[in-house]
């Protein structure tokens, strides 16, 4: 099984690394990891062979979210042959989920999507005008993966509506870090 891991926070913590070089043990399992960055990076770790990096994101980005997500797509498409790939893990809801169900959409590859604090606690919370897409991305993965049961509960209280908690809370798990 090919699978396209989405993250652009690999460097931020080990669990990333750890994560990836896993599930890359795994009898036919193989990894690739997308990792766009501000700028020219080499990762120095166990991974070093299956993550790709690419200087593709500005300063800018992080205020244009629709921008930034057609950018890394076309970037995306540029790198890989997206056919290949089986699945995909994105490792957050908004930042990597939004470019799967992109991928998704165009190429109809399955996405697991990981919920994190961030997710929850900016996104939700704070950019009102990203909800609706946010829900779109959860109905549409194939697995909704939350890093702790408090962070599954507030989401499936707080922000997702009536007709979808179901569908929602069906696919859901909670897997913690470490």
């Amino acid at each position: 099984m090919n699978i396209l891991h989405l993250n652009t926070n690999y460097e931020m913590s080990t669990i990333y690394s750890n994560m990836l070089y896993e599930l890359n043990k795994i009898k036919n399992i193989d990894g690739r990891l997308y990792y766009p960055v501000y700028e020219n990076k080499i990762i120095e770790d166990k991974n070093k062979g299956n993550v790709d990096t690419s200087k593709i994101l500005n300063k800018n980005d992080k205020f244009f979210f629709f921008r930034r997500n057609k950018k890394l797509y076309k970037d995306v498409t540029r790198i890989y042959s997206l056919n290949r790939f089986d699945a995909i893990i994105a490792y957050s809801l908004f930042s990597n989920g939004y470019l799967a169900y992109t991928i998704k959409r165009k190429h109809n590859v399955p996405y697991i999507v990981i919920v994190q604090n961030t997710d929850i606690n900016m996104y939700f919370k704070k950019m009102i005008h990203l909800r609706k897409i946010g829900r779109k991305i959860l109905n549409d993965a194939q697995k909704i993966i939350f890093i702790s049961k408090p962070y599954k509960e507030l989401l499936l209280k707080k922000y997702i509506k009536n007709v979808d908690k179901e569908i929602i809370n069906s696919k859901s798990e909670v897997i913690p870090f470490g």
